[in-house]
C-alpha cells in the first residue's frame, strides 16, 4: 500500500516490489531479528496497483493538494491546471502498448517529472509520504485482522 500510494506508477511492483521482495527474503535467510518482516506477492500486487495509469492524475492532485496545505509557500493549483501539466504522461504509450519499449516509457516519464519543475514534485511528493505512511498502516492491520478471523471462522467450521 505504501508503494501504491506513492507517485511511482510504473515502478511500483516491477522496481520497488523486487527490491522489498528480496530484502526481507535476505533477512528470512539471516540472523536477523526482523525475522517476523514477510512479504506476499500477490497482495504486494493488489496494493501496488491501486494507483494505476487510470487514476494516476487524480491520485498526484491529491498528494500535491495535500503537500500544499502543509508547506507553506505553495501555490495550490486548480484541477483543470494540475491536469495541463500532467496530460503529456496520459499520453505516453511505450509501456502499454509494446513491453520492448519500457525503457522509452521511462525515459518519457523521466522528462516529463523533470520538466514539472520543484513547485509541483516537492509538495506532491511529501502529500504522498503524508498519505501514504498512516494508509499503509491502516490498510496492513486491518487486512492482517480480516485474515486472522476468516482462519479463525475457517478453522472452527473444520473442527469436528
Amino acid at each position: 500500500m505504501f508503494l501504491g500510494m506513492t507517485p511511482t506508477v510504473g515502478l511500483q511492483i516491477t522496481a520497488l516490489g523486487l527490491i522489498f521482495a528480496f530484502v526481507t527474503a535476505a533477512n528470512r535467510w539471516s540472523n536477523d531479528r526482523l525475522k517476523s518482516l514477510k512479504f506476499n506477492l500477490p497482495i504486494a500486487i493488489a496494493m501496488t496497483w491501486i494507483s494505476n495509469p487510470a487514476d494516476m492524475v487524480f491520485l498526484y492532485f491529491g498528494f500535491f493538494a495535500t503537500g500544499c496545505i502543509v508547506l507553506p509557500g505553495y501555490e495550490l493549483l486548480g484541477f483543470s491546471d494540475f491536469f495541463e501539466l500532467f496530460k503529456p504522461m496520459t499520453q505516453v504509450q511505450g509501456l502499454l502498448s509494446n513491453l520492448d519499449h519500457i525503457g522509452e516509457y521511462l525515459q518519457d516519464l523521466k522528462s516529463i517529472f523533470m520538466s514539472l519543475g520543484e513547485k509541483v514534485l516537492v509538495p506532491m511528493f511529501l502529500g504522498s509520504l503524508i498519505l501514504a505512511i498512516p494508509l499503509s498502516f491502516i490498510t496492513y492491520f486491518g487486512l492482517r485482522s480480516f485474515v486472522m478471523n476468516y482462519q479463525k471462522k475457517r478453522h472452527i467450521r473444520q473442527t469436528p
